[in-house]
Parts: structure tokens; C-alpha cells; sequence
């Protein structure tokens, strides 16, 4: 019997799943044992050739040569990765080899990356596909004992080579297209176009022009404070009748009016409604609401965020695997899930909510574990193993945030009290909306009833009564 070949796509994975499979003879391209051979790319290793390498008369830019459609398209080893290609080949055309795995990144790109090298080696060799959402040596240890058939991803592997082709076609098509019709003899630029970079320009010339085009218009917002029998509180001029920015005064003879009535008027007669509402926590973290969240608490950019994730994945087996839009987990991993709660419970700052969790059982799980949720990866969640006591920097933060997140989902809602207070003085009308938390649940993991309780507003006696004006301001 001969050897399996696994090729993965960056060579920290070639590592770790060497390491589980005890393929100890590190070699300049692979590791390798009597039983395997693990290889690595270094991300995409072959690209499509020049136009001008199907026919000589595409070198020059013209518009009666377009478009340009290859009948089949050819690639060419990309610049410093041919060594490393040209190993994986012979690896795979070696006469031990006899079964070939998939091992790249578990998605689109990983299955392009490994086609592209599998049909360059021009062999034939049955494949299967490795498919990891995280690197924890259970993880990997389970997943090559369930390899899955290469067939199952045929449709992945053809999104792969549409997108591939595409942004080619485009690409090229487009750019030629728009510099030959813009250039002139003084402006010899490449006018570049995509099928990506040519929409995203357009949504950021669109939302630029929105602001230049933007006529500011003055206008004012008066805050008044008055006084209970027990409390002051603050309160905003609206109109009542209004639409839109009801608090906004656009007419300073408006603005003069309701001054002169707060300035002839000490006193106000004020009601209040006041009704519960339940707030059910967050769902679990995919890659794009990670970013979100990461840049409105810590202000990082997106290509940050994901770095820390992708560390936290890789180097750290920490996380799950990052590149993901889902955010729900397989049904088959409810029983996984207490078992990251108790290791999560054994560390200080989650001890307290993981006991809760375990007091009252797991919360949201419909939302949770929905297959129908899951598309080629689950929610980014804490794997359960590995130490982060020594986290620091970007790591630290991004794995305390996945975790919150983690345990915030399957902890009970929040219900807050949701206030709505009318004072009226004179005939003008002013407005306070504050929401009051009453139990926690949720928002206790993310620190944020502290924040609600600093915003109480006490209730008013029998819910309405006469209150006194103290101070206002424009």
C-alpha cells in the first residue's frame, strides 16, 4: 500500500497536522513518515497567462480585438512559488503516492488553490477533502478519520474557477476598453477596472458626491431640565404633530417663541408611560459582524480584526476558523458546547457567567444550532482547548470579545423598561425616552448593565404630576 499526499495551503497547517500524524522527517517541501507525505502551498500558486501569450497581435490595445475570451484558459506558475510547485508535483506524480487529501482552507479559495495545483500535476489520483473548522489536534485528529469525497465540493470548486475566470474576463475586457477610449496623448494612464474594485470604487464616488452635494442647513434643539418631587431629569423640545427630526427647530422665529415660553412658565405638568420589553441576546459572531463590533469597541480596521481572528485560529487553536458568514452552529455540536463552557468557567473573568449557564441551561438554542443557518462554516466560537492566560495585544482582545459574544448567546434576555416621560409647559411639548434595565440576563456578560443603570430615570408619583423648570439650553 502507498502513501497519502495531504497538501494544505500555508505551511503552519502542514505543521500541525504533521505533527498529529507523527510525519516527522521535515524535508525543504513536506514532512514526511512511511505512511504520509504533507506538503504546502503558499496561497495561490499558478495564474492566468498575458493575452498576449494566446496571440502575439494582443499586445497591442485595441478596441476591434475585443472582447477577449480564451477558448480554454492557461496558467503559469506565479513569481517565487515555482520551487514549491514544482515539488508538489513531483510529489504528486511520485509512484508511492497513491491517494491524494485536500487539506487546503476549508472554502472557496482553498478549493481553488488545490485544484489548480492537482490539474497542473496533470495526475489522476483519487482525492478527498480535509475539511477543518478549527486547528485543535482533536479537531484535526477527527476530521482525517472523516475525510470526505472530493465530489461533494465539485460545485465549490467550479464557484472557484467562475469567480477565477471572471474577474479575469472583466478585468482585462474592461480595462483595455476604458484606457483605449480615455487615454489621449498626454494622458497615457491605464484606466483599471474589476469586477470587485470597479463596484467598490462606485459606491465610495456615490457616497462622496452625496456629501458634496450636501446643503447644510442650520437649525436648533433645545434641552431643558426640570425638577420632581425627588429627581431632575432632562428633556428635549419636540413638536408633536411633526414627521422626521420632530426635535429640530428650523425657524429662529420658532426658536424665539418657545424660549419666551419657557422664560414666562417656571412649572410644567408632566406624564409618563412606562412598558417592558424583552431584548434577546446576540447571535454568535461571524467574520463580518466581528469586524463590525471589533472596530466600534477597540476602533480596528477589518484587515486587523482578521489577522487576530486568523492568529487565534492558526497559531493559537483558539478559535474556529474565522473566514465565515455563518453565524449558527451544526445541530451536531450541541453536545460539543457545555464542554466549552466548563473550560471557559475555569478562568476568572467567565467563571461567573458559565455558572449561570450551567444554573439554568442553555438559552437561544434554535437560533444557535440551525443547520439551515450553517453554509460552509459554523459561527466563530472558542474551541475548548489551548491556553490564553498569556494572550496580549490584538489577540487578547479579539478572543475575549468571540467569548463574550460565545456565552452573552446562550445566556437568558435582558428585559428592560422602556420610558417615555411628556412634560408639557405652556402649550410646548418636551420629550424624554430612556430605557431602564430591570434583569439583566444578557448584558451582564457584555458589562453593559452598568451602563443601563446609570441611565435610570426614577418613575413619577402616580405617573404624572407637576414638575418645576430649572435650566434650559439651545
Amino acid at each position: 500500500m502507498g502513501r497519502t499526499l495531504i497538501i494544505t495551503e500555508k505551511p503552519s497547517v502542514a505543521a500541525d497536522i504533521a505533527r498529529v500524524l507523527k510525519a516527522s522527517t521535515k524535508t525543504a517541501h513536506g514532512y514526511e513518515s512511511d505512511d504520509h507525505v504533507v506538503a504546502w502551498a503558499v496561497g495561490h500558486m499558478l495564474g492566468f497567462v498575458d493575452p498576449e501569450q494566446y496571440e502575439e497581435r494582443f499586445k497591442r490595445w485595441r478596441l476591434q480585438d475585443l472582447p477577449i475570451v480564451p477558448e480554454k484558459f492557461e496558467q503559469q506558475p506565479v513569481r517565487g512559488a515555482k520551487k514549491q510547485l514544482m515539488a508538489l508535483k513531483k510529489y504528486l506524480k511520485a509512484k508511492d503516492v497513491d491517494h491524494v487529501v485536500n487539506a487546503c482552507d476549508a472554502g472557496r479559495e482553498g478549493e481553488l488553490i488545490f485544484q489548480e495545483i492537482y490539474r497542473f500535476s496533470g495526475v489522476k489520483k483519487p482525492v478527498n477533502r480535509l475539511w477543518l473548522q478549527s486547528m485543535t489536534d482533536s479537531a484535526i485528529n477527527d476530521s482525517l478519520k472523516d475525510l470526505r469525497d472530493s465530489a461533494d465540493f465539485q460545485g465549490l470548486a467550479d464557484a472557484a474557477d467562475c469567480r477565477a475566470e471572471s474577474d479575469w474576463l472583466i478585468g482585462i475586457n474592461a480595462t483595455r476598453a476604458l484606457t483605449v477610449r480615455l487615454r489621449s496623448s498626454k494622458d497615457r494612464n491605464v484606466w483599471s477596472a474589476g469586477r470587485v474594485q470597479t463596484a467598490t470604487l462606485s459606491l465610495l464616488v456615490g457616497r462622496e458626491l452625496e456629501i458634496l452635494s450636501h446643503i447644510p442647513m442650520p437649525y436648533w434643539q433645545i434641552l431643558t431640565t426640570f425638577k420632581a418631587s425627588d429627581h431632575t431629569y432632562e428633556a428635549t423640545w419636540y413638536d408633536p404633530n411633526g414627521s422626521g427630526r420632530t426635535d429640530r427647530i428650523e425657524s429662529p422665529e420658532v426658536r424665539d417663541r418657545i424660549l419666551k415660553v419657557l422664560e414666562g412658565n417656571p412649572s410644567g405638568q408632566a406624564k409618563e408611560t412606562r412598558k417592558d420589553a424583552r431584548r434577546i441576546a446576540p447571535t454568535l459572531f461571524d467574520l463580518t459582524s466581528l469586524q463590525k463590533e471589533a472596530n466600534r469597541r477597540f476602533g480596528f480596521s477589518a484587515r486587523r480584526t482578521l489577522q487576530a481572528a486568523q492568529q487565534l485560529y492558526e497559531a493559537h487553536k483558539l478559535l474556529t476558523y474565522p473566514r465565515t458568514d455563518s453565524k449558527a452552529l451544526p445541530e451536531d455540536y450541541k453536545g460539543v458546547v457545555p464542554g466549552v463552557v466548563e473550560y471557559l468557567g475555569r478562568a476568572k473573568d467567565y467563571k461567573k457567567f458559565a455558572a449561570t449557564l450551567k444554573e439554568v441551561g442553555l438559552q437561544n438554542t434554535a437560533r444557535n444550532f440551525n443547520n439551515a443557518a450553517v453554509s460552509d462554516h459554523f459561527a466563530i466560537v472558542p474551541t475548548g482547548e489551548g491556553d490564553f492566560s498569556k494572550l496580549t495585544g490584538d489577540a487578547a482582545k479579539i478572543f475575549d470579545l468571540v467569548v463574550r459574544r460565545f456565552l452573552a448567546s446562550f445566556h437568558p434576555p435582558a428585559i428592560i423598561t422602556e420610558v417615555e416621560r411628556i412634560t408639557v409647559v405652556g402649550e410646548e411639548s418636551f420629550r424624554t425616552r430612556k430605557t431602564v434595565l430591570k434583569e439583566p440576563g444578557w448584558r451582564v456578560v457584555d458589562g453593559k448593565e452598568s451602563e443601563d443603570a446609570a441611565a435610570a430615570l426614577p418613575p413619577l408619583a402616580n405617573g404624572a404630576g407637576a414638575v418645576q423648570k430649572e435650566a434650559h439650553t439651545l
